[in-house]
């Protein structure tokens, strides 16, 4: 599956298409730099976390999407980029898929339907937002969310079956 890449005013498809497309990356500023795996290394956990603030308005009037078109472009592409790193990874690894925002609801849908088929260490987090202060800048996290957040994962991640 191959995605164009969206116009510049469709952060969060791109986000996910440009995660799709620099994973793997090791100096992303660099065309072409990617790290060179030697083909031993396969992580334990993999955290996915696409799309938090890129859904803080609605599709206007001259974008090229509508509501759902945009929904359906975004769980696509997340589920592509989540099959690119079960291919890359292996089925040992387990990805975790955080939930966030207006679009949580399809993350969980798209790690639903890859459990569907049988993907058995994908897991959704959904991410609480509860005294989140979305104090840096462009309401992304701040220090102190990232602590709440590190702590709040690191509470999930204690109960799944991973052998550190």
């Amino acid at each position: 599956m191959h995605l164009p890449r969206p116009p510049e005013d469709s952060h969060a498809v791109a986000l996910v298409t440009d995660a799709r497309r620099v994973c793997g990356g090791a100096l992303l500023n660099v065309p072409g730099d990617v790290w060179q795996n030697p083909g031993t290394w396969r992580p334990g956990l993999v955290v996915v976390h696409l799309g938090t603030n890129d859904f803080s308005t609605p599709v206007g009037p001259g974008e090229p999407w509508t509501d759902e078109s945009l929904a359906a472009a975004y769980r696509s592409a997340y589920s592509g980029f989540l099959h690119k790193l079960r291919t890359r990874y292996g089925p040992g690894t387990t990805p975790v898929a955080v939930g966030a925002g207006p679009f949580a609801g399809h993350v969980k849908q798209v790690v639903e339907e890859r459990a569907g088929a049988g993907d058995r260490r994908v897991r959704y987090w959904p991410l609480d937002d509860t005294g989140l202060d979305h104090t840096g800048c462009h309401w992304h996290y701040s220090a102190s969310d990232h602590r709440l957040l590190a702590d709040r994962l690191t509470a999930f991640l204690h109960d799944l079956p991973i052998r550190w």
